[in-house]
């Protein structure tokens, strides 16, 4: 099905302009491509690299991120204790003591599968026979070698990295439910019925979130907010990192991804009535401390978001229904693996609504402005 039709041609709504949205948009069918196509080559993939004894994800800026949600998943989806997510520029440069042996297995994501840092990740973990996988786009501008290849999505025409990220979380997720031993009740049929989910849970959310992004914009712009934090835990903490980069790359804002405890040991001393505090909340361990810390950054003038599951109660009273984004339930049976893109998606919307306010394009990396891109002469990529 191509659900990214069925959301770009709704009635009275002008066609996106940016190309952000647009892959947005399309992470629904780029996940039912998945599924179709991808999950054989998953299956296989998984049953050459289930002997492992050490797992390590490698990937920077935005892959790095669905590295450390890897490394979550593959811990409290597939059992595996000995796992550890890297930057690619640590891994290759020596880090820690990396110590490769053919009985480990390396798994790089890269959205092009061209930076240089990664692509030397799997030349690193080829010169010592190690199990090498590239999780990257179609069509990809890499050189993959002897790497097990699992292809994510069509390559991005937009520089804020969507579509691209989702995909490769979903791969992360099958691989690490078909290394699970036993696997979770009716998990086949929740899988299947993840791409019509997130469709829904853009349905569902893009209003509130636009209203949302026009208010936060109004209040930057008046510079009655000077910055932004975005507060998770488990696989929340890295879609907070994740956030707080993309927001700063597409809004040029001041904002940081923390996990939820850590917040409190410094960020809070700095937190203030011009600060804008963002939760990201899916049922779990962390709730009560979520409400914990809503009533602290309040009590200090703070504004407050929380991203919650639609039936979760406890934030009931704590905040205003314009503060909250309710993301829906794909199943009572939902877990990591799942609500880790249930809870991506809204705030990806954020972030690309949070641009159009400020007037803002998403899509450059600030390469349509002179000075950043003369300065980006200076590296590369």
């Amino acid at each position: 099905e191509k659900f990214s039709q069925d959301i770009m041609s709704a009635p009275n709504e002008v066609p996106p302009k940016y190309e952000m949205i647009k892959a947005i948009y399309e992470q629904p069918s780029a996940l039912t491509r998945i599924l179709e196509e991808e999950y054989p080559n998953i299956q296989r993939v998984a049953n050459a690299i289930k002997g492992a004894k050490f797992f390590y994800f490698v990937g920077i800026g935005t892959s790095f991120h669905a590295a450390r949600i890897g490394e979550h998943l593959f811990r409290s989806v597939a059992g595996q204790k000995a796992v550890s997510a890297w930057n690619s520029f640590d891994f290759v440069n020596g880090g820690d003591g990396v110590a490769l042996t053919e009985q480990d297995c390396v798994i790089v994501l890269s959205h092009r599968g061209s930076k240089q840092f990664s692509a030397a990740s799997l030349r690193l973990a080829q010169a010592n026979k190690a199990i090498s996988v590239l999780i990257t786009g179609l069509q990809t501008k890499g050189d993959p070698a002897d790497a097990l290849l699992i292809s994510t999505s069509q390559q991005e025409k937009s520089s804020a990295f969507t579509i691209s990220h989702t995909s490769a979380i979903f791969v992360l997720q099958l691989l690490a439910l078909e290394l699970r031993t036993e696997k979770p009740q009716n998990y086949n049929q929740i899988t299947e019925q993840l791409p019509r989910h997130i469709e829904s849970v853009i349905y569902s959310t893009e209003t509130s979130i636009k209203k949302i992004a026009k208010s936060l914009a109004s209040h930057f712009t008046e510079n009655k907010y000077s910055h932004l934090y975005l507060v998770g835990w488990g696989h929340g903490t890295w879609t907070a990192f994740e956030i707080a980069l993309k927001i700063k790359e597409t809004s040029f804002l001041i904002c940081e991804g923390l996990q939820i405890e850590q917040y409190l040991h410094g960020p809070f001393c700095a937190t203030s009535d011009k600060s804008v505090v963002v939760f990201i909340a899916p049922r779990g361990y962390g709730i009560q401390r979520t409400v914990d810390l809503i009533r602290t950054v309040k009590h200090v003038g703070a504004k407050t978001i929380v991203v919650s599951d639609e039936n979760e109660k406890r934030f009931d009273g704590e905040i205003s229904e314009d503060e909250r984004i309710l993301v829906p339930v794909l199943s009572e049976e939902e877990d990591s693996a799942h609500t880790a893109i249930s809870f991506l998606v809204p705030l990806q919307l954020l972030t690309y609504y949070l641009a159009i306010e400020l007037g803002t394009n998403p899509d450059l990396f600030r390469r349509d402005q002179s000075l950043y891109a003369a300065a980006q002469q200076h590296y590369k990529l």
